[in-house]
């Protein structure tokens, strides 16, 4: 026999009003009247009236005979309540003893619960359903309890527990569903639904119904980063103003050609807004010329292709000069810097054509990428060699013109800087002259003569022959390569003759001249002895 004491007492003192009269009834003896169930936080109950002289025990016999439920009851209180476990229809017995005595007993009998479902009410998040509202009404004499419910729509189904009781003639509702456990439905068209109810009374059952439409993407903004003629990114927040989620993924395209994609397996819910950011290593797309570009945006899902343009200008490379910058080390061009603009958005190749003096002198080429100013050198021995890019060889203005073009543009970008050289300024110094005298002893004949070079100017002595005249004879002598002797330094020079100049004893003139292509540099007369 199952046995519960209850702690309902203080809980239910004054639920239930007494009848006039109970001073009768305790001068009669024990009694019991006015019983009914009740439904209680710790389940279903018998709530009664009574009367007693003594402290005596109180037993629930349900309708099988099995006493569930037994107390001790008061004689300074007038109401209890005995719980009911499972109830069942029938008749049940309160019997009332003292000292094991039963001293009075009172049957009450029930029909049992009467269960049906009244409304089901589904809760839709799109097409996605989370759970059921189940509307219960119990027209029955005893309560009834609800354990778990199943929701079923197209071949897909959610459970949900639940612990419920509805109580005699009243009206319940019920909710089946869980936060993580959701039914989606995935296609268009009528969904008819089904709701089952296990109680203790048996299944309930109900059903509903939906109709969808389907997913409907649109794409209702986009916004480009460029760089120049360089794209990065993309951003595209798309909608879903259908009545169906779906997945999608977004994609830039250059014609047919993928170029870079994101979100793949995104979800979009049914009237929600989604956004992708879409870029790839390094870049999305780079314009190799001015002009418009034309890509597109493509939003893939089960509804299909949802395709949206994207223009943008590039302007063409255009390279114009901004200065120039010669390193002029005395007559000497050693290098030079100028600097140049990219006023187009495109990444180009250019050639700039140096000019000195009216002389070309090289025609390199370079890189700028499209909206910068960059500076750039020729010259120290990396664009022309290891020597100075251009020598000057007499005084006057002299011009370093730099001109650049740009494939594509129209015209070229000039500057030019200009400095001003005094004339070849030398002088000959510290001559030595060797004779070897005559077999017949009428004159010395000069076999070599060394003198020094002094460069008393700016510009660089350049020759490449020395011309010697003494007595009215000239003699000269080419050299392997030309020489140069820089401003403010000297150099010896030696020259040798195998057809020498014969000369009487004494001292005598010389007349030296340096040359450059024919040309004199600088002349200058000298004293020898022989």
């Amino acid at each position: 026999m199952v046995r519960r004491r209850t702690l309902l007492l203080a809980a239910l003192v004054g639920a239930m009003i007494l009848t006039a009269g109970c001073s009768g009834v305790l001068d009669s003896g024990p009694s019991v009247s006015n019983a009914q169930t009740q439904l209680t936080e710790y389940g279903p109950a018998i709530e009664f009236n009574y009367s007693v002289g003594d402290y005596s025990k109180v037993m629930l016999q349900r309708p099988d005979g099995e006493v569930v439920t037994e107390d001790t009851i008061e004689p300074n209180q007038s109401s209890s309540a005995l719980l009911m476990g499972d109830p069942q229809p029938g008749t049940y017995k309160l019997i009332v003893q003292q000292g094991g005595e039963t001293v009075t007993t009172k049957k009450v009998t029930f029909s049992g619960p009467n269960a049906h479902v009244r409304d089901v009410s589904a809760n839709w998040s799109g097409s996605v359903l989370h759970g059921v509202s189940v509307t219960v009404e119990n027209t029955g004499d005893l309560p009834f309890r609800v354990s778990n419910g199943t929701v079923s729509a197209r071949d897909a189904s959610i459970n949900g527990s639940v612990y419920q009781w509805v109580s005699a003639n009243t009206t319940e509702t019920i909710t089946i569903g869980a936060p993580y456990n959701a039914l989606v439905i995935e296609k268009p068209g009528d969904v008819r639904g089904t709701v089952a109810l296990r109680t203790s009374n048996g299944t309930l059952t109900g059903t509903f119904t939906k109709s969808f439409e389907g997913p409907n993407l649109k794409v209702v903004n986009t916004t480009s980063k460029w760089n120049g003629d360089t794209l990065t990114r993309v951003t595209a927040t798309v909608r879903n103003t259908g009545d169906m989620g779906t997945t999608a993924s977004a994609a830039v395209y250059r014609g047919e050609q993928s170029l870079a994609s994101a979100g793949f397996g995104t979800r979009v819910p049914a009237g929600e807004t989604v956004r992708y950011d879409i870029s790839a290593l390094g870049y999305i797309y780079q314009a190799s010329s001015g002009g418009n570009v034309n890509l597109s945006l493509v939003v893939n899902s089960s509804a299909g292709f949802t395709t949206t343009s994207l223009s943008h200008s590039v302007a063409g490379a255009d390279v114009t000069l901004q200065s120039v910058s010669p390193d002029w080390q005395g007559g000497k061009l050693q290098s030079l810097e100028f600097t140049a603009t990219n006023k187009g958005d495109v990444t180009s190749d250019f050639t700039a054509t140096v000019t000195v003096g009216g002389e070309e002198i090289g025609t390199p080429t370079y890189r700028i990428d499209g909206g910068t100013t960059t500076t750039f050198s020729y010259g120290n021995g990396l664009a022309s060699g290891y020597g100075p890019l251009y020598t000057v060889t007499s005084g006057g203005e002299v011009d370093v013109t730099v001109s650049v073009s740009t494939p594509g543009a129209t015209g070229t970008s000039e500057k030019t800087a200009s400095a001003t050289f005094s004339d070849v300024s030398g002088s000959i110094t510290n001559a030595d002259a060797t004779f070897f005298s005559q077999a017949n002893g009428d004159g010395s004949e000069l076999s070599s003569l060394s003198f020094n070079v002094q460069n008393d100017g700016n510009l660089p002595i350049t020759y490449d022959s020395i011309e010697i005249e003494m007595g009215g004879t000239t003699r000269s002598s080419s050299l392997y390569s030309a020489r140069s002797v820089a401003g403010g330094s000297s150099a010896m020079e030696t020259v040798s003759f195998t057809d020498g100049i014969v000369v009487s004893s004494g001292s005598h003139e010389v007349t030296i001249r340096l040359k450059n292509g024919g040309e004199t540099v600088i002349t200058d007369t000298v004293t020898v002895s022989t």
